[in-house]
């Protein structure tokens, strides 16, 4: 009986030896760039910056943009540079033309060591930026050497507010205005009634990175519509029919709830706003930055 056992685990080691031995012959191992590698090809485009002349630059010239692309995780460790703007790295190609709009504003990128940012400002660099560079060691070099650095117990803690969502706001909003129309059925609307009219929320910024607006429509926001006369002049008949927009639909349902809420009657928001319209294939005007 013994034996038995004894030859049964030989079995049953030798099949567990056998199957993992099989599995790792099926893995291939990524034989691709490193990390290092990702850097160095960085660092053949862009430029970087020392320590002692980025706090040069803090001190004189308030128009550069310290770019911070850590995530928030690491600033209680480490600090950050006050006045930075912070853009994680993982955001950064989304991000980076909403939040700075002009492609010559001088930027330095800095993450922790150096590496990181090396690479977003490669990357900035293929957005069109025009005057971009990366801190030379990163944080720990500026804070070793002695430089400003904020530090703060609340940095980088996610301490979620218990209150309304901005679904909870959305869902408020569809109580009073309804569920809004297409793109299809608004453009129907404007075609067919020539008193309507179509209020688009929008910031310049997304006009300028969407680069359209709809014919017809007028740009304005949320201060223009609630803390003006601008409603007074520009739809003094509470009866108008009014079709809202923004860029992606959101911000036009919330202002058709507060246009509801000043006494207009007859208001209504493009599902999906600036995006799907353009994605429907209706037609638009190219926006003109003033």
């Amino acid at each position: 009986m013994k034996r038995r056992f004894v030859i049964s685990g030989l079995i049953v080691a030798a099949a567990c030896f056998f199957l993992t031995t099989s599995l790792f012959a099926q893995v291939e191992v990524a034989r691709g760039k490193s990390g290092n590698d990702f850097v160095k090809e960085a660092k053949e485009h862009v430029q970087e910056i020392s320590k002692e002349e980025a706090k040069r630059i803090y001190d004189t010239d308030k128009t550069t943009l310290f770019i911070d692309v850590r995530p928030h995780s690491e600033y209680i460790e480490h600090g950050y540079i006050s006045r930075r703007l912070d853009l994680p790295a993982g955001k950064l190609i989304f991000d980076a033309r909403m939040r700075m709009p002009n492609k010559d504003t001088p930027l330095i990128t800095y993450c922790k060591k150096g590496k990181r940012s090396a690479i977003a400002a490669w990357q900035l660099v293929q957005l069109g930026y025009t005057n971009v560079k990366y801190l030379e060691g990163g944080i720990l070099a500026w804070r070793k050497a002695g430089y400003p650095i904020v530090m703060s117990a609340y940095a980088g803690v996610i301490n979620m507010p218990p209150g309304k969502t901005p679904e909870d706001f959305l869902r408020e909003a569809k109580g009073l205005v309804g569920g809004g129309v297409s793109p299809a059925e608004a453009k129907q609307r404007l075609d067919s009634d020539i008193r309507t009219v179509i209020l688009d929320v929008a910031t310049r910024r997304e006009h300028a990175i969407l680069g359209n607006t709809i014919p017809g429509s007028i740009l304005t926001g949320y201060g223009a519509i609630v803390f003006t006369d601008f409603m007074k002049k520009t739809v003094p008949d509470a009866n108008t029919p009014i079709i809202t927009t923004c860029s992606a639909g959101k911000r036009g349902l919330l202002i058709a709830k507060v246009l509801k809420e000043m006494g207009y009657k007859n208001v209504t928001y493009i599902q999906g706003g600036l995006k799907a319209w353009k994605k429907t294939g209706l037609p638009l005007n190219k926006y003109i930055a003033n």
